[in-house]
């Protein structure tokens, strides 16, 4: 827990982000959010081939996010943007996002790329061959793999654990898992249900260091407590039922939810990393805004 001075310039930081990034989201366009995030995904691609670092990267790509699960969010997030480019970029949008979430080796990108394609579909059937495209882009790269003089560990995991071959390398793709990250807080969440224990107490250097708890939701009980936990549930509950109502008219916001609702299942940054926060007030203000040009038309209609 950082000195009262501290936490008070870090809280004050934090409601300049809300306030100040409100009103610059909600002056953003749809395809000025998507081109934010290609611009992002293509860091990647450097990272890939002009700052590798076989050690430091494990296999893993991030770009400018350094931390790969990070970097899925982002093109996990100009995935769903794609759907409001125009036909002729739609396609090309997908499959480059698709290729370079796939270069994060993250699951939850793997598990946000299926479940957006999903809902997809929803709008068009043709959409279900995207799915066809991201399992030949994983294809290509296991087999690309198995020229390379030095392997990627993370695709020979990846292919060990599709092929069902050697356990050793496939067992890999098990270890940090989330699930055992998450129980090393459950007597911390036990100790103090209601009221929490305290600002940064499920970081890395909390209760339980050396590594935080990888969950904003189990991180908003952790530190703040059940109630607050509901409050935020709720919210999310909210903007969910608000973009399954205009899912027709703006699907792409829909499932940017998705991807941030999987992604803080898995992260325990969000209320410290901007551009996640961002995300959420951008998605706030599209379902205000479509809120508010229904109510003018039913106005309108009525007169």
């Amino acid at each position: 827990m950082p000195d009262f001075k501290t936490f008070v310039i870090i809280v004050f930081k934090y409601f300049i982000i809300i306030w100040g990034g409100y009103e610059v989201m909600k002056k953003t366009s749809s395809n000025e959010m998507g081109i934010f995030m290609l611009i992002g995904a293509l860091s990647i691609l450097a990272n890939t081939f002009l700052f590798e670092n076989p050690k430091g990267d494990n296999g893993r790509y991030s770009g400018f996010y350094i931390d790969p699960n990070n970097a899925g969010l982002i093109c996990s997030i100009g995935f769903a943007l794609s759907f409001v480019f125009r036909k002729s970029l739609r396609i090309i949008s997908k499959t480059t996002f698709t290729l370079l979430g796939i270069l994060t080796f993250s699951r939850t990108f793997i598990v946000s790329w299926l479940l957006l394609n999903i809902v997809s579909i929803k709008l068009d059937i043709k959409n279900a061959k995207m799915i066809g495209i991201g399992f030949f882009l994983l294809s290509s790269l296991l087999i690309y793999n198995e020229f390379l003089p030095n392997k990627n560990v993370r695709l020979e995991q990846l292919g060990a654990m599709i092929s069902g071959g050697d356990s050793s390398s496939s067992k890999g793709l098990q270890k940090d898992s989330r699930l055992d990250t998450w129980s090393r807080y459950f007597d911390a969440l036990q100790d103090k249900p209601f009221f929490g224990n305290g600002y940064l107490a499920f970081g890395g250097n909390g209760v339980a260091p050396p590594v935080g708890v990888h969950n904003t939701y189990l991180m908003i009980m952790g530190e703040s407590g059940i109630f607050t936990l509901l409050i935020f549930i709720c919210y999310i509950i909210w903007l969910g039922i608000k973009c399954i109502k205009h899912f027709q008219e703006i699907p792409h916001v829909l499932m940017m939810l998705i991807a941030l609702f999987l992604f803080l299942m898995t992260n325990h940054n969000f209320f410290t990393t901007d551009y996640s926060l961002l995300i959420l007030v951008w998605i706030h203000t599209q379902v205000e805004k479509q809120e508010k040009d229904l109510t003018i038309n039913l106005q309108t209609n009525a007169v």
